[in-house]
């Protein structure tokens, strides 16, 4: 009885997205042409414009998302970044061997990166005025994103689908919504069956793009040999239409692998007594893709804004959260030992990396 009564208060709200190509072309054209005249600066601005927009045209039951950080958090945060590109590259550039030795803190500096990142990136962003937050720690950052990162190397990526479910309940089991947790369900099984596939997957594409090179290599040196003839040439086009059709089978493992990451993570996702689902397919998320890639390769580049706004319009379109009962409830529980947009955010580093 106690079932019947929980399914009859369930509702399906889905997530909307209200944004437009259009729109977003103009916040993108500027935003590229003041970073390529400030030399990068005007990047961490560029970040804040566009996250404001995509969160502010993001709904959820009637209200929009909110972001609130500031671009000077970032830009300090790119800084740190590229000084230690810079001092990478220095070394790589002395002492070549050295470079190798660099990835060594590396690997134990990127979990701290992440765990920061996700702190601030989670402060900064609110919904119905409430804000969401972060409560991961380097311990479990560092196994999450380097233990068992070098576990699937170590075999070859056969534990790949362990080192991903690791890293995204990392993340999701220490996210919370005011002071209501979220809880990260998806048994590993789902992972095992998906990513064992693109591994292979990838496996096998790397190995035909091998295959594709030498072929080239070895119509450059036919060429060489007899330039004009045609059996050079009839070469030359099958690597072409070699390479376009690698380049659609890259695509429809990339779409394959988004969709799965995406409702592996989103459909084992509760956030108190609700619980989100994501229906992505394949088929048309491939299709989304090809039709992305002709038109900005055609367009030179121009129609990456609405291709960006296709595909996010789309994942939130299979995106939808069951809830048990009214959110305003859910909101004011939240609330209760929650933070509000307006309160102090204690403990932030207030440095954005940008991951």
């Amino acid at each position: 009885m106690e079932n019947e009564t929980q399914a009859a208060v369930e509702r399906v709200v889905p997530f909307e997205f209200r944004g437009s190509g259009a729109e977003y072309f103009r916040i993108w054209s500027v935003n590229l042409l003041l970073t390529i005249v400030t030399v990068g600066i005007y990047s961490a601005w560029a970040k804040v414009r566009r996250m404001r927009y995509f969160y502010g045209s993001t709904r959820l039951d009637g209200h929009a998302f909110d972001y609130h950080a500031a671009p000077i958090a970032i830009l300090k945060g790119r800084v740190i970044a590229f000084g230690l590109y810079v001092v990478y590259a220095i070394i790589a550039k002395v002492y070549p061997t050295g470079s190798l030795l660099v990835l060594i803190p590396f690997a134990f500096i990127l979990p701290w990166v992440v765990m920061r990142s996700r702190k601030f990136h989670m402060r900064m962003s609110s919904w119905r005025g409430l804000r969401f937050d972060f409560h991961g720690d380097y311990p479990g950052a560092l196994k999450a994103y380097t233990g068992w990162l070098l576990a699937a190397i170590a075999t070859l990526y056969v534990l790949f689908p362990v080192y991903l479910r690791k890293r995204i309940a990392y993340v999701l089991d220490h996210s919370t919504y005011g002071s209501q947790r979220f809880r990260f369900t998806t048994p590993q099984s789902v992972f095992w069956r998906f990513g064992l596939a693109t591994v292979g997957g990838s496996f096998l594409l790397v190995i035909a793009w091998l295959l594709v090179a030498a072929l080239i290599v070895a119509i450059g040196a036919d060429l060489g040999k007899s330039a004009g003839e045609r059996p050079g040439s009839a070469l030359a086009s099958m690597v072409m239409v070699a390479t376009v059709g690698l380049i659609l089978i890259g695509l429809a493992v990339s779409a394959y692998y988004s969709k799965s990451v995406t409702n592996a993570a989103f459909g084992g996702l509760e956030i108190g007594p609700h619980r989100v689902q994501s229906t992505l397919r394949t088929g048309p998320l491939v299709r989304l893709y090809i039709k992305n890639f002709i038109l900005i390769v055609l367009t030179l580049g121009i129609y990456y804004p609405w291709a960006k706004v296709a595909t996010i319009r789309y994942q939130l379109a299979n995106t939808m959260l069951y809830a048990q009962g009214d959110l305003d409830d859910f909101r004011a529980s939240a609330e209760a030992g929650g933070t509000a947009t307006g309160e102090e955010i204690s403990e932030i580093f207030d440095v954005d990396f940008g991951l």
